[in-house]
């Protein structure tokens, strides 16, 4: 990861680090890099041997930069790298052969960050590194324990496990050394790096981390994360330092970890001044706190660990036999959201038609990568491997809560939608049923849950989202209660009553779950816990507790199903000169915006269109939040003409059909403010009861 040799020639330029009698031996027999673009290869060659140029008044190219990938070079250790094996190639392979041949003691770099591709249809999928891969496997997803470990095989993390494994095995005799990294800092704080974090300390001695924040993504706290650390990049940044000693001089317990992070709001500038000032110190501090010394939890965790007290609440959902919802699952997770969703019902009927026609013509062994023909991903490959055929049936498509307060057309079918997650359960096509939406785990915004009478997405509050459904349907079509007796059992028992009682019955024990999971004093007490646990509720300690809460979320429960009939708040209107009101064009929306500019708006003010402005919106009604943003916000992003930019396939808001048939889809979107924002207040209200 050499980058252009920025970090090899300050090494070699920096006295106090390398001698003058030695720099020369280190330079042609020690000192290695590798670089996998030719571009940066060529600049770092020229840089690292300017330095020592500088150094030693002699030009000499630097002798032990190869030119290729790093994780493909160690796949195989007998043939590392074939392709290189060529005429022309002879030296660069011998480059690589001598640094295996070396005891690397110390590994320093700027590894790839780089994310999974988006979708197949990119056809360039990222190599498979599969012994880094297995590597990943046996050690970070295994310590994981069954979480969510997609994130694990990210570049950076393969960098970290390849760094770890190329100093030597933790349990030989000669492995010690040390690895830096400048690398994305997703791992410190994440549910999906809590695998990574435990073996860091166990395979380590001591694990420096340098948070240097800065993740644009964290939207509820964007504020304290401050500017970005590169320009480049949205995500937050960390330096991390591991250090692994001789096994003569190491500890038989795990290592030790010192954390320090940059203060909150920081600009770039400010963050660069800290770094600089941490490196010119002798004893590392920043600003006198220096690195806070932190004992992992049992879960690895490092920052935010949780309150044993959390796990002694009620489970909603998981493992545990006295959950209180027998079926979850993630929401409907498609892989291709702008090809089987839309507000147009024939238009998307025709779209599936047109995919699947496409789909059908393809040969079984090769597949035709077309961003405006189809959405490949690995499921419909393997269908198509297997010679599946797509069947048309405009019957499924379905009404479905793409976001808050955000109906649209779901074509839903297994050989579209390549995650249902037993959807097909909950909502069967032509019956009915309620589900509590949660956002499950999201480390970014803070917990939000709704209620809806349709599949929600599994992005529906920009994340990962789990969908707890009051009934679930067997084969027949017949409806069962998905509200386990032993949680009904258990309810009774905690207030006192017999265990046979049944006061609490399944219906108010899930108003019950719904009143409670918008207590703004559990939110908040919860919120770091809430980002990385699944939601646990507490039990009642009276029966009038439990009456009063399972009342308020049977209200609640009843306004947001309702969002489209409650009574409007009443607003200013402002229509502009030429506004015709029996005009259906003149509500049509194209991209709604608040007032003032960006960085002040003034959210009191919505400009729907050049026709119509909506004003004196109370402040209050930003209060009621779902994720990170406010359920007017969700009407103002969501209700936009928007195009794909890789299918082209354009969504228009002004398709849509309101269930009122007097009302245009324009004027549906227009009478929805006014409604959401009474909504708005009222949840506050009651949750504040």
């Amino acid at each position: 990861f050499a980058g252009t040799g920025t970090f090899l020639a300050r090494l070699i330029a920096d006295e106090s680090l390398i001698s003058d009698d030695e720099l020369p031996f280190k330079y042609q027999h020690e000192i290695f890099g590798n670089e996998i673009l030719p571009l940066a290869y060529h600049a770092a060659q020229a840089n690292i041997a300017t330095a020592f140029e500088e150094r030693t008044g002699k030009r000499k190219p630097f002798p032990n930069l190869w030119l290729g990938d790093t994780f493909l070079a160690y796949e195989n250790q007998n043939n590392p790298q074939p392709s290189l094996s060529i005429p022309g190639f002879e030296e660069n392979s011998q480059i690589l052969e001598n640094q295996k041949q070396s005891k690397i003691r110390v590994i320093i770099g700027n590894p790839p960050w780089s994310m999974r591709q988006k979708s197949a249809n990119d056809n360039t999928p990222q190599n498979k590194y599969e012994l880094v891969g297995k590597r990943i496997k046996e050690t970070y997803v295994k310590a994981l324990k069954g979480g969510f470990s997609q994130g694990l095989y990210d570049y950076y993390i393969h960098a970290i496990r390849w760094a770890s494994d190329r100093l030597g095995d933790p349990k030989s005799d000669d492995n010690d050394g040390i690895f830096a990294f400048i690398t994305n800092n997703g791992f410190v704080e994440s549910s999906g790096g809590s695998g990574l974090r435990k073996c860091l300390i166990k395979e380590f001695d001591l694990i420096y981390v340098f948070n240097l924040r800065g993740n644009a993504r964290n939207f509820a706290n964007a504020k304290a994360e401050g500017q970005t650390f590169f320009d480049t990049s949205m995500a937050g940044v960390s330096l991390l330092i591991c250090c692994r000693k001789p096994k003569t001089n190491r500890r038989q317990r795990d290592g030790v970890l010192k954390y320090v992070q940059v203060e909150d709001g920081l600009t770039r500038y400010q963050k660069k001044q800290e770094l600089r000032e941490a490196v010119q110190s002798s004893k590392g501090v920043l600003k006198g706190s220096g690195f806070q010394r932190i004992k992992p939890d049992e879960k690895g965790d490092w920052l935010g660990q949780i309150d044993p007290a959390f796990k002694e609440m009620f489970p909603l959902y998981g493992k545990e036999e006295n959950r209180i919802f027998l079926q979850f699952s993630p929401s409907v997770k498609t892989n291709r959201d702008a090809w089987v969703y839309d507000f147009d019902k024939a238009e998307l009927e025709a779209r599936v038609w047109r995919m699947m026609e496409f789909f059908n013509q393809q040969p079984r062994d090769k597949s035709t990568f077309d961003d405006e023909k189809f959405s490949w991903s690995n499921s419909v490959q393997n269908a198509l491997r297997k010679g599946f055929k797509m069947e048309h049936d405009p019957v499924k498509i379905v009404t479905a809560m793409f976001r808050p307060f955000n109906k649209m057309h779901l074509y839903f079918c297994k050989s579209v939608v390549d995650f249902i997650n037993r959807h097909h359960i909950y909502f069967p096509i032509g019956k009915e049923n309620q589900a509590i939406c949660v956002s499950h785990q999201d480390p970014r915004n803070p917990f939000a849950c709704l209620i809806s009478d349709a599949p929600a997405n599994i992005s529906f509050y920009g994340a990962f989202a789990h969908s707890l459904p009051r009934f679930i349907y067997d084969s027949e079509g017949n409806k069962q209660s998905n509200i386990n007796p032993i949680a009904l059992r258990e309810f009774n028992q905690s207030m006192g009553l017999k265990a046979e009682d049944d006061f609490v019955n399944a219906e108010s024990l899930f108003h019950y779950v719904y009143g409670f999971l918008h207590s703004e004093k559990w939110r908040k007490k919860w919120e770091v816990t809430l980002r990385k646990e699944a939601a646990r509720i507490e039990l009642p300690s009276s029966l009038a507790q439990f009456q009063k809460t399972a009342d308020a979320g049977k209200k609640l429960a009843n306004l947001h199903l309702n969002y489209e009939r409650i009574a409007p708040l009443e607003l200013e209107i402002e229509e502009a000169a030429g506004f015709e009101k029996g005009n259906p064009a003149h509500y049509e929306v194209e991209k709604m915006k608040y007032g003032g500019k960006r960085g002040n708006y003034d959210r009191s003010v919505i400009h729907f269109n050049r026709y119509l402005t909506i004003r004196s919106i109370p402040m209050e009604c930003h209060s009621y939040r779902l994720g990170a943003r406010s359920a007017l916000d969700w009407i103002v992003d969501r209700y936009k003409v928007k195009t794909d930019k890789r299918s082209q396939i354009r969504k228009n808001p002004n398709r849509w059909q309101p269930a009122d048939s007097s009302l245009t889809a324009g004027q549906y979107i227009f009478d929805l403010i006014p409604r959401i924002a009474s909504l708005s207040l009222k949840t506050r209200k009651i949750a504040n009861e």
